[in-house]
């Protein structure tokens, strides 16, 4: 958008779209596991891992081996091998917690995922009528 003297609205040109993103809120539960598996239920390693997820890779002399890791997003017919990284995770609520170690049996994790593109992407492409047409 841009504000030209003597025009009565602003002028609009199309540069390039933002970011798209998709953001939800993540339940976690404690899980029952079996000694061998000891701590992979544990509602807190789910959340530590989720949160390293948004870092990026340093060698041991600190040099910047990668940024954070692509993901892949599958959610039924809405999302379908969607890349993306993980932008934001953000815990809005610890709940019930172990009388004895204090250790977390539930949380509220926000989720928010930024979309990775190699290439333009058309509105044909995201959207086709039922009719099948493009022109919707």
């Amino acid at each position: 958008m841009q504000n030209v003297p003597g025009l009565s609205m602003p002028y609009y040109q199309f540069v390039s779209g933002g970011s798209r993103e998709v953001s939800f809120t993540l339940p976690l539960y404690y899980a029952f596991v079996l000694e061998e598996t000891k701590g992979l239920g544990d509602v807190h390693n789910k959340i530590m891992w989720l949160e390293s997820l948004t870092y990026p890779v340093y060698s041991a002399a600190g040099v910047l081996i990668s940024g954070p890791p692509i993901l892949s997003l599958d959610f039924g017919e809405m999302f379908k091998a969607f890349k993306c990284v993980m932008l934001k995770c953000k815990i809005s609520a610890y709940y019930l917690f172990d009388p004895v170690t204090l250790i977390p049996k539930r949380a509220d994790v926000d989720i928010t995922l930024g979309e990775v593109i190699t290439k333009g992407v058309s509105r044909n492409e995201v959207y086709i009528p039922h009719g099948g047409g493009a022109n919707g």
